[in-house]
């Protein structure tokens, strides 16, 4: 659990993060007139996944040999120079002895595919997939390099191109099994879980006595309970939820750790988010991660002030890095941003006013459509604002709920749904 507070303009700002489902954070106490955002503190977060590029191995058929010429090193000797280099920590002068051997023979494909693995482990990905590009030109048929470029396309933040190369890689060879793994990492962030399981079993298969088999079991039963709680979807829907019942395993509780500041829970046939302190907000998330979505819900003021603010939240990767759309009981609307721990920042500079939403207690049906680098608020079918940013690709989706001044927001969120979405849904 994390509690901090930090300085903010003219007010304290709080905020706590709660295992998985829920989350709380605090906002800056503003006049009706100012709904402009508050600069979150920094908290830990996850260790994102990276993908380790490949070991250094080489088709078993010698590729496009090329004899030494006199008076210098062959190609193949100064790869093994540059190796040696690598394995004493001087990557200087092994890139220095792969540039040599692509020089000396710029037709030879072992030295791009070797260079390009050092590029990965330099954390250089696009230099990377250029090496991979010219290895697979030269040789089209070699599986490690298409698995290669396919761990680089990830590393670069290109998931669905990675999906494609090491999909390659493991049809001209089904037995490189980190590749399936590798695969149901990526596939794990597009949320594909059934493919996810699938490659982690081949996976294991594989590699009976891969290392990290008690993580991939652990990881493919997460996986399995997330199916069965997901299956609440209604005609076809990715996931639906009228809260008849808790199938989908909301956060249902009142947060002790900071005292009687509200609570998140199914109640009056529908979510309910009550928050309890001023300056404050609750959220409850699905535990889930989507990409193209658009989300649905209906949200009531049960009590409270009327300057307030309440919404959804989608691509949720950590507390550091979401998208909020939001709107308050007094016509305020906005979309807002974080992003690796810096500030919650309004795309327009703040709440803008609109007569398009219920004021009070008035039900608002707050549609979020987040779908490529469209971001879109729609409140009541009408289209409020349209932003693109691609600088969140996916994540999980919430509910939240928050207070300014005065404590006491209570807001009722019904027929949740989340559907699959283009940009121009």
């Amino acid at each position: 659990m994390f509690k901090q507070c930090v300085t903010l303009h003219k007010s304290w700002f709080s905020i706590l993060l709660l295992a998985f489902f829920i989350g709380a954070c605090a906002a800056p106490p503003t006049a009706e007139e100012d709904k402009s955002l508050p600069v979150l503190p920094t908290l830990p977060t996850e260790e994102e996944d990276v993908l380790a590029p490949p070991a250094l191995v080489v088709p078993e058929e010698e590729v496009n040999p090329i004899e030494e010429s006199s008076g210098q090193q062959s190609p193949q000797e100064l790869l093994e120079a540059g190796n040696a280099a690598e394995v004493a920590g001087d990557l200087e002068s092994a890139l220095g002895y792969y540039d040599l051997a692509i020089q000396t023979a710029p037709e030879y494909p072992e030295a791009y595919y070797t260079r390009a693995r050092l590029f990965a482990d330099l954390a250089q990905p696009l230099l990377a997939i250029e090496d991979y590009n010219r290895a697979i030109e030269l040789q089209p048929q070699w599986a490690l390099a298409f698995y290669g470029r396919g761990v680089a396309y990830f590393n670069a933040g290109d998931g669905q191109q990675a999906v494609l190369d090491l999909s390659e890689a493991i049809r001209i060879d089904p037995t490189i099994a980190e590749a399936y793994r590798d695969r149901a990492i990526v596939e794990r962030g597009l949320y594909l879980p059934e493919s996810v399981i699938a490659d982690l079993q081949v996976y294991l298969a594989l590699a009976p006595d891969a290392e990290d088999r008690p993580d991939i079991e652990a990881l493919i039963g997460e996986l399995e309970d997330e199916i069965l709680r997901l299956e609440v979807s209604t005609e076809g829907l990715p996931f639906f939820d009228d809260f008849s019942d808790n199938l989908a395993s909301w956060f249902d509780s009142t947060v002790p750790e900071l005292g009687e500041v509200g609570e998140g829970k199914l109640d009056s046939g529908g979510y309910r988010i009550t928050v309890d302190d001023d300056r404050f907000a609750i959220w409850a998330r699905t535990g889930a991660s989507f990409t193209d979505i658009a989300i649905n819900v209906d949200a009531t003021k049960v009590g409270g002030d009327d300057d307030n603010f309440y919404g959804v939240i989608c691509r949720y990767q950590n507390i550091e890095n979401f998208y909020a759309l939001l709107v308050s009981s007094d016509g305020f609307y906005g979309i807002a941003k974080r992003l690796d721990g810096g500030s919650l920042e309004a795309f327009r500079g703040g709440l803008e006013p609109s007569d398009v939403i219920n004021k009070g207690s008035g039900t608002n049906r707050i549609r979020a459509v987040c779908a490529q680098s469209t971001i879109k608020l729609y409140v009541n079918d009408v289209l409020l604002m349209q932003v693109t940013d691609s600088s969140i690709p996916f994540g999980d989706v919430a509910m939240i709920a928050g207070t300014y001044d005065v404590p006491g927001t209570d807001i009722l969120f019904d027929n949740w749904q989340v559907e699959a979405a283009l940009p121009t849904d």
